[in-house]
Order: C-alpha cells, then sequence, then structure tokens
C-alpha cells in the first residue's frame, strides 16, 4: 500500500528519514522509512537507477534525509 504524500524531513520534528535505494534487475526499490515505511518501485535500466538515485541524493529538498543503497540480484 502506498500513501501518497511528500517525502520531506521536517527539522522541528526529531523524526529523522531514510531513503533506501535496492537495486535490482528491473531498476530500483526505494524504501522510505521515518514514522513508517514506504516501498516505491522504479522500473529502468539497470545503468539509469545509480544516476537516478544521486539526483534524488543531491536535491536541496532532501538534504536532512539518509540515503543508504542495497543490491538485490538474483541469479548475478
Amino acid at each position: 500500500m502506498i500513501a501518497p504524500g511528500i517525502i520531506e524531513s521536517n527539522r522541528r520534528n526529531s523524526s529523522q528519514r531514510y531513503v533506501t535505494a535496492v537495486f535490482t534487475t528491473a531498476g530500483m526499490e526505494l524504501i522510505i522509512t521515518g514514522q513508517s515505511v514506504q516501498k516505491v518501485a522504479v522500473h529502468c535500466n539497470q545503468a539509469l537507477a545509480p544516476l537516478i538515485f544521486d539526483v534524488l541524493k543531491q536535491h536541496k529538498k532532501l538534504a536532512h534525509v539518509k540515503f543508504k543503497t542495497r543490491e538485490r540480484k538474483p541469479g548475478i
């Protein structure tokens, strides 16, 4: 289930937001955690997925969000 809303970090609130990119053979899956967990699947080229993640990390509105990466590629 995906709850619609904006992924942001509230500076006034002490809760930290984390975005984990899990690179798969179909692109990547973004796991957004904080007070709740939300998963977003991004279907794209395997070469394009790291570029998309780098753009997210460099965006100024996501400066207070912590980013991590993992890989889940079965058969490789």
